[in-house]
């Protein structure tokens, strides 16, 4: 089953974990386009004690992205990004600049591509909205998918997990959209995942060589290698053939 999934990695820098430094709010809106890719924006609020927090939020995310933006409290932050395996790093550039007591609103918004998986009775999104690897507790998540067309309600189906086999979640339907929200705070490394299964003809389904395409392009590593692969078997294969019918270099002796 083909799976869109988002590795998160949120961590504001400190010296040991503080109880009033958490995530207040956490809230994805993923909007599906006709061709299967998405437009992300990720607003999270949090409370910083002014002086333990540093100014630093780094973002794992496992897959491909474009048109990167981040803002603190309204305003462009400068960050740079890092080529991890399996995806990108964001990174603020200034983790030295502690934040002011109080709460601070980020938002960090990207397009990605293929995220949806394809099957023979229906079409969905399945997203990690908050991964394992997050290091501080969050009050409260959610989020909300809307799809390019105005489906029938009674034709979505929503389920969610939190934690490692929790059903603590609320979720909304309307013609077209899905909204999930989480009914507990979750614990450092508890993780937060929807899926959202819509009627096929929604999204255009990629043909065979585009989604080949969009899996080399997440798994660079693993495609150059095998690339390499096929290309040592085609010549040991080639080889072969061309001993068996004896077209190899002859030498005679006159």
């Amino acid at each position: 089953m083909r799976r869109a999934c988002l590795a998160v990695l949120l961590s504001l820098v400190a010296p040991a974990p503080y109880a009033a430094e958490r995530v207040l709010d956490f809230h994805g809106e993923l909007r599906v386009e006709h061709d299967g890719a998405l437009w992300v924006t990720e607003i999270l609020t949090v409370q910083s004690d002014g002086g333990r927090v540093r100014g630093s939020v780094e973002r794992d995310l496992a897959l491909p992205l474009e048109h990167l933006s981040v803002t603190r409290n309204g305003r462009p932050v400068p960050f740079e990004r890092q080529s991890i395996a399996g995806g990108v790093r964001i990174r603020l550039r200034d983790p030295s600049a502690v934040l002011q007591p109080g709460q601070h609103e980020y938002r960090i918004a990207y397009r990605t591509a293929h995220q949806v998986g394809f099957f023979e009775q229906h079409d969905e999104l399945a997203w990690t909205v908050k991964g394992s690897a997050a290091t501080l507790a969050f009050e409260r998540l959610s989020a909300e998918v809307r799809l390019p067309e105005a489906v029938p309600a009674g034709e979505l189906k929503v389920r969610a997990l939190t934690g490692d086999e929790g059903r603590d979640y609320q979720a909304f339907v309307s013609a077209g959209s899905a909204a999930v929200r989480v009914t507990r705070a979750l614990a450092p490394r508890e993780a937060f995942t929807i899926t959202v299964a819509f009627p096929k003809g929604v999204v255009t389904q990629p043909h065979p060589g585009a989604r080949l395409a969009a899996w080399a392009d997440r798994h660079r590593g693993p495609a150059v290698l095998l690339a390499l692969l096929l290309v040592l078997f085609g010549d040991m294969a080639l080889l072969g053939w061309r001993l068996r019918r004896g077209s190899g270099p002859r030498f005679a002796l006159a």
